[in-house]
């Protein structure tokens, strides 16, 4: 596939995205100013600082994107990231096996659940030996990748997994909400009800 069909293909994906930022009046007003200046809605602004950012479907240049580049890698956000699970795994271009594998492991780990729920006969109908092999499977190959991550930090000692995984599910979370409206606008009710509890 050439990079105009590629670009094809991501522009039948544009859409209004939500995302929440947090700013002050001034900011935003001297944004607004920034966009009028422009002649762009601020929208249209914050798209064009995206697309270069992210070397995105649609981009000004590439000074541009040479500029927006070295604007992150200055702010620290890119040159010297906290060494965590989730930086690991992003630039190892390994996130969605992992993601994979976490949901294979949850199924696999409840469908043992459900089996230690069930009586003899019950389970002797069930592959149990596959379940049981499926979980050490893919509860094993989370260990290779939590293991090569603390191989991979060195001395700095070895991190709070818990902690990592949160990391990666918030994430994870979020990305699901930028890419999927529905799912924002649920999380959005259900944060409303927990308020007015």
């Amino acid at each position: 596939m050439n990079y105009r069909e590629i670009q094809s293909l991501e522009i039948t994906t544009i859409k209004n995205r939500n995302i929440t930022l947090q700013l002050s009046d001034t900011d935003c007003d001297k944004l607004s100013v920034l966009a009028g200046l422009s002649g762009l809605p601020i929208g249209s602004l914050l798209n064009n600082f995206i697309g270069d950012l992210v070397d995105g479907t649609y981009s000004n240049g590439s000074d541009e994107r040479m500029y927006a580049n070295e604007w992150y890698n200055r702010c620290h956000f890119g040159g010297h990231p906290d060494k965590t699970y989730l930086n690991y795994l992003l630039k190892n271009d390994v996130i969605n096996e992992y993601i994979e594998l976490e949901k294979l492991h949850h199924v696999s780990l409840s469908n043992v659940q459900s089996l230690q729920n069930k009586s003899y006969d019950e389970r002797v109908c069930c592959d149990t030996k596959e379940c049981w092999e499926n979980e050490k499977y893919y509860a094993s190959q989370l260990e290779n990748f939590w293991n090569d991550f603390v191989l991979s930090i060195g001395d700095i000692g070895t991190p709070n997994k818990d902690n990592e995984i949160s990391k990666i599910l918030k994430w994870k979370e979020d990305k699901q909400l930028l890419i999927d409206e529905n799912a924002f606008l649920k999380s959005i009710c259900c944060k409303k009800k927990e308020l007015e509890r």
